[in-house]
This record gives C-alpha cells, sequence and structure tokens, in this order.
C-alpha cells in the first residue's frame, strides 16, 4: 500500500514537470522567434523600397507567367511536348527584365549603417516572389550564425549566411547561402513555399543581392532536396565541374524555368540552402540561381 500511495503521488509530479518543461521550451522558442522578428523588423529601416509604377507592363507579364505554369504543370507527364508547344510563348531577354523591374521596386540599402552594426555584414538579399528581405554575413565558421541574430544576440533563428568558404562578393561560381528552416515562416522558411504553391516561382523567378553600388539579379532555374552529405554542396572551380553541377541541377530540379537559359558563357550561381523538414533532419532544400545582370544600385 505504501509503495502504491508512493507511486500515485510521484507520477502525477513527474507528470506536471514534464508539462511544465514542455511549456517552457513552447513559450522560450516563441519568445525567440519575438525577438528576431522584432531585430529584422527594426533593421528593415535601412532599406527603403520604392515602388516601379508601370502596372500595365507588370499585368501582362505576370499573365504570360500565369500560363507558362500550367504549361510548367503539365511537363510533368511530358516535359518534352510542352517544352515544344510553349516555344513560341517564352519570355525574351527584353520582356524578362521588365518581369523582374515594371511593377517591382527600386531597393536602396544603407550599407555603411548596417556595417556598422555588425562588421560581418557582406549583402542584403531580396526575394520578393517570397517577400524574404534580409541582411547576408560572413562569419569565421558555418555554424555562429545558426545560433546567432544579425545583432549577435544567441537566438534560434540565427542568420542569413554566407558559406566561409566561399567568396563573399559573390565571384565564386557557385556560392552558398544558408539560414533556417523557421517554422514561422520566416528567414529560409519561406522557401518551401516554392514547391508547396504551384506557379509561384514560374510568377517571378528573380532574386537579388544588393552589394554596395552593385546590385545582382538571379533566376532560379532549379529547386529540390537534397541530403546535406551529397555533392550538391561542393565547390566548383573547372569549367567541366561547372557543366556537371549544371545537368545535375537540371536532372534533379522539381521546377522548369520560363524560358531557355543560357550556360554556355558559365554565368556565376548562388545556392540557397535549407532544412528540408524538423530539426535533426539530414534532408536540404536548395535553389539554384544564376546571374543575369550586373546593375549599379539607384
Amino acid at each position: 500500500m505504501d509503495k502504491k500511495r508512493i507511486a500515485n503521488i510521484v507520477i502525477p509530479v513527474v507528470l506536471v514537470l514534464i508539462i511544465g518543461v514542455a511549456l517552457y521550451k513552447v513559450i522560450t522558442i516563441q519568445m525567440e522567434y519575438r525577438e528576431a522578428e522584432d531585430e529584422y523588423s527594426d533593421l528593415a529601416a535601412y532599406v527603403v523600397e520604392e515602388p516601379v509604377e508601370n502596372i500595365a507592363v507588370q499585368a501582362e507579364i505576370s499573365e504570360v507567367a500565369e500560363t507558362l505554369a500550367v504549361s510548367q504543370e503539365e511537363s510533368v507527364l511530358n516535359a518534352e511536348a510542352v517544352s515544344e508547344e510553349s516555344a513560341e510563348n517564352r519570355l525574351t531577354d527584353g520582356e524578362q527584365r521588365a518581369a523582374s523591374q515594371n511593377g517591382s521596386a527600386v531597393v536602396h540599402v544603407d550599407d555603411e549603417a548596417l556595417r556598422r552594426i555588425n562588421e560581418d555584414y557582406r549583402a542584403w538579399l531580396r526575394i520578393p516572389a517570397l517577400r524574404l528581405s534580409y541582411p547576408l554575413v560572413e562569419g569565421p565558421d558555418n555554424d555562429y550564425y545558426l545560433h546567432y541574430t544579425f545583432e549577435k544576440k544567441y537566438n534560434a533563428a540565427g542568420c542569413l549566411f554566407i558559406d566561409c568558404e566561399t567568396a563573399s562578393d559573390f565571384s565564386d561560381r557557385n556560392t552558398f547561402i544558408y539560414g533556417h528552416n523557421m517554422k514561422n515562416g520566416s528567414m529560409f522558411g519561406c522557401l518551401k513555399r516554392f514547391r508547396k504553391e504551384q506557379g509561384l516561382c514560374a510568377s517571378d523567378p528573380y532574386f537579388y543581392i544588393y552589394r554596395g553600388e552593385e546590385v545582382y539579379q538571379y533566376e532560379i532555374f532549379a529547386y529540390y532536396t537534397t541530403e546535406y552529405t551529397s555533392d550538391r554542396y561542393r565547390l566548383i572551380y573547372t569549367e567541366e565541374e561547372y557543366d556537371n553541377y549544371i545537368a545535375d541541377a537540371l536532372r534533379l530540379t522539381e521546377y522548369i524555368p520560363i524560358h531557355d537559359l543560357d550556360f554556355s558563357e558559365r554565368p556565376n550561381i548562388v545556392t540557397l540552402s535549407t532544412c528540408a523538414g524538423s530539426y535533426g533532419t539530414t534532408e536540404r532544400m536548395v535553389v539554384h540561381g544564376v546571374l543575369i545582370s550586373v546593375s549599379e544600385a539607384e
């Protein structure tokens, strides 16, 4: 009877403790999420977006993109046939540039102010289709900014950071940018929308990196999941390695670009990477973008 009484007391106490610890962890995580959101919201004050007013052109190009997105879905069954059928509807280079600028925004980034806050600041990343806009840093290794925010505060949200083994000026053939797959959709938690929302990428397949007086425009040409130990994370040094890397990416991709892209000059690429599942997973989602223009910041 004594043992039974003890068990009746101990078991409820243990359960209460377990529930208490779980609630504490949930509350702590939510507080960290909020703190990170507030910090990056404040940093947005250093980035000014001025809308471009040619709405008519943007509406027309969006309509073309939606049509091509439907073709992309059909291409899952017959990619080669759809490619021939949609050839006449593909965007020209001029239309492609208009799609990325008209109805979008001219962006001004105060690099000096951001660098005063964090000397590791390198550039600003913007993905209009996902409404993603964050600073990019480069740490001493590929671990620090997994746990610290832009203002170097310990936080599970971390910060988007450039692989420490690649050039921070994006001059390498393949530059990696890492970020957490946050459950609230912040950081790189929004990248999975490309996989979930059919046609989203095709509607605006561009992302931009603002670095000093230059704006680098990239077009997304592939995204898919892979293992963190895969050769998708290898650095590229030779033309043959570049060609093989691109060929493999186009073979693995879940996305078909809205028009043909020319890799013959081997333009540099940027690879965005995040976890593709719950905590502890070894699966990663990668998004590849190819450099299509470098222009002066407005």
